[in-house]
């Protein structure tokens, strides 16, 4: 009889875990790709984590192996359990590294949970408390891309940092599945590009320039000398002619103005 019973607390060790039962993976899903960008190889590795307890020591294997295929994605894992007791839904999550730049059938941002925001390359007391404040509110929320950009201007015309410096935005792997965080890099302008007139006008071929069918004519910054801003960003910024119209770009080259 005591055999029987050691043998019987044996099996139920590996489904046992600080007094819970370890689920029982039931399917594997992505969010934020397609299954077709991957390889078949990875696509074989996640399918035989179906059946199998769910582990860190075999998610973690697969995790790297989609790291390694999407180098612009942060990726992490959620589960989901199901209506069967011990069983869970496998999500791979992926977001690109950029907020607001996601998959056109998908709204992957809304799956991150933010677990915390920094800013890099300035001290505190160059922002205001107001705007910390706003900041760290976001931790704890679902990851909003409008809401990002939002604070990324804000942060950019603060009065310490209007016109001298340019701030980006990024987002990091969390510490906690289906979590990230969030990073504004903030980087000061050289001074040859401190421009604070004009614009960049850009004539679409005599077309409305808000379609990005539209190829670019010619492109002319106005309101200020052409000593006022670097060869460099000018090369940049005639580029842009006779390609079609990349309405993130022609914003970004505003920004280096800016």
């Amino acid at each position: 009889m005591t055999k029987t019973l050691i043998a019987c607390f044996l099996l139920l060790i590996p489904i046992l875990a600080f007094g819970q039962i370890v689920p029982t993976i039931s399917k594997i899903e992505l969010a934020g790709v397609s299954e077709q960008v991957l390889s078949m190889d990875l696509r074989d590795s996640m399918q035989k984590l179906v059946g199998q307890r769910y582990d860190a020591a075999i998610v973690d294997p697969v995790l790297r192996q989609l790291e390694a295929e999407l180098p612009d994605y942060v990726i992490a894992t959620r589960s989901l359990p199901e209506t069967d007791t011990g069983l869970i839904r496998l999500v791979f999550v992926m977001a690109s590294k950029t907020p607001g730049i996601v998959a056109a059938d998908t709204n992957v941002n809304s799956q991150y949970i933010v677990e915390n925001v920094e800013v890099r390359g300035i001290t505190q007391d160059m922002y205001s408390a107001a705007l910390r404040d706003e900041l760290q509110n976001m931790v704890g929320l679902m990851l909003d891309s409008t809401k990002v950009e939002e604070l990324r201007k804000k942060l950019r015309v603060e009065p310490q940092l209007n016109g001298k410096y340019s701030v980006s935005d990024k987002i990091e792997r969390g510490g906690q599945p289906g979590h990230v965080k969030l990073v504004y890099d903030v980087e000061k302008i050289p001074w040859a590009l401190r421009v604070t007139l004009g614009g960049i006008d850009i004539n679409a071929g005599g077309v409305s320039s808000n379609k990005n069918t539209d190829l670019v004519e010619s492109t002319e910054v106005k309101g200020v000398p052409r000593s006022a801003y670097s060869d460099a960003l000018d090369f940049e910024i005639q580029l842009m002619s006779g390609k079609r119209l990349d309405q993130v770009e022609a914003d970004h080259l505003k920004e280096k103005l800016d």
